[in-house]
């Protein structure tokens, strides 16, 4: 059975197979970004800064396990929009920051939570702390098609000034046929390029 491994500093992630020989599969983000569908903005390291902080704040938010003292005021409004917004739906965390492989698609990623509501809705959420932007639906279909399974998907955009997260959902079915084209696209280039 194959081991797999992420290198966080370089969002890569790795197979080592029994046989012995390693291979790098592609991110679901890299895949948007081999289109050209990630803006400049998505690639501020700025921002990515900002983004992976509250990531962390809003696992431990979600594992109930947060220490609200010790959140960088640069972040608190973010972390307070999504507090808000759990108390106000009852979202329910299964799993947090979830490495995904497919070894058939050769494509892997990280999702940030899936959960339920109250009514049993599942749903597979990715957290935004930026400005909403066309490729997210793409990203989102494509970890759920990474996770396998039914859940509704979405992204839960968390706002810097403390007001309740908005959750935007995304349920075109078109999303995971386009989701997959990309990666067929970047399978016939690099067969291609060969």
């Amino acid at each position: 059975m194959p081991s797999y491994r992420y290198l966080g500093d370089l969002h890569e992630y790795w197979v080592d197979f029994e046989d012995g020989h390693t291979e790098q599969y592609i991110s679901a983000t890299q895949l948007l970004d081999y289109h050209g569908l990630i803006s400049e903005y998505g690639k501020n390291k700025e921002a990515a800064l900002r983004g992976n902080m509250v990531h962390l704040a809003s696992r431990y938010r979600f594992e109930n396990r947060l220490d609200w003292t010790s959140i960088d005021e640069r972040i608190l409004g973010y972390v307070q929009s999504l507090d808000l917004w759990v108390k106000a739906t009852g979202f329910v965390a299964e799993d947090c920051e979830v490495r995904i492989w497919n070894d058939h698609l050769k494509l892997a990623g990280t999702y940030d939570v899936k959960g339920y509501m109250p009514d049993g809705g599942k749903f597979l959420i990715d957290l935004k702390s930026g400005v909403k932007e066309e490729w997210h639906r793409y990203q989102v279909a494509l970890y759920l098609i990474l996770e396998g399974g039914y859940r509704r998907r979405g992204c839960l955009y968390l706002k810097e000034d403390g007001d309740m997260a908005e959750f935007v959902s995304h349920d075109d079915p078109m999303d995971m046929v386009n989701a997959i084209s990309l990666l067929n696209v970047l399978r016939i280039h690099e067969k291609l390029s060969r």
